[in-house]
């Protein structure tokens, strides 16, 4: 009998200023991420996972440092796209925003993949370099056996973006080496209770193949955060921070 659950407790809107097109111009009035509390058997106490904030993360955490989340006890996975310049689309470099949790706000430990509007540490930046998981390679954590994919498929030139082909190799590699838990930035294709959530389908089929426990991604907002999958667990953060088993009472 599978006893693994996933229980969200409460939610909360958090507002920030708008990200403008290039001629600065804001379809909202405001930029909306959400921040859940939940628990669940399938991730340690004190774990925070996340994806996708963009211009709004350092801002976000600043405001988090300061409710009853005690923050230098969460192990963190984030998988992607952490930075910008408040220009939708634009690229931005989320190295400052990782010294920040480690630093200024003292974090257990981090797991990162990198987005597709993500820019690179500085090669002389071995931390930060060293904290970004390698495609297709295993890495032995606190919560298993964590593998994953950076970026997205795509032909243009950029640090995380890569063709179909090396992709899907970097993510066939984990068939054989079985993670506890996968990481991607890319969104898998599928259709959960009859309706079609955007993405990648052979994403979708390669996780399938590769069958971990938990698969953690990002990329396109899907309207629901947790959808099961032939016993696998599927967690969009894209544009939530995820706090998983807090050391506190429930808000």
């Amino acid at each position: 009998m599978n006893n693994d659950f996933f229980l969200i407790h409460n939610k909360k809107i958090m507002k920030f200023q708008p990200t403008k097109n290039k001629n600065g111009y804001s379809k909202y009035k405001y930029d909306i991420k959400t921040i859940v509390y939940a628990t669940s058997n399938l991730f340690p106490p004190n774990t925070l996972l996340m994806s996708d904030l963009h211009s709004q993360s350092l801002s976000l955490f600043e405001r988090l440092r300061y409710t009853n989340i005690d923050l230098t006890k969460f192990n963190i996975i984030s998988v992607g796209d952490m930075a910008g310049n408040y220009v939708r689309g634009s690229d931005g470099n989320p190295t400052k925003f990782y010294e920040y949790l480690l630093d200024n706000i003292g974090i257990k430990k981090l797991y990162i993949i990198q987005g597709n509007h993500d820019l690179p540490p500085t090669k002389d930046n071995l931390r930060i370099n060293n904290l970004i998981l390698n495609n297709g390679h295993i890495v032995n954590t606190i919560f298993g056996k964590i593998g994953g994919v950076n970026g997205i498929i795509s032909h243009k030139f950029h640090p995380y973006k890569m063709n179909e082909k090396d992709y899907f190799k970097y993510m066939n590699n984990f068939i054989k080496s079985k993670p506890n838990i996968l990481l991607t930035h890319m969104t898998p294709e599928f259709i959960y209770e009859k309706q079609k959530f955007i993405g990648n389908k052979k994403i979708y089929d390669n996780v399938l193949k590769i069958n971990p426990k938990v698969y953690i991604f990002g990329h396109c907002h899907h309207s629901k955060l947790y959808t099961i999958h032939n016993n696998i667990h599927f967690f969009n953060v894209d544009g939530r921070v995820v706090i998983v088993n807090p050391e506190y009472t429930f808000l």
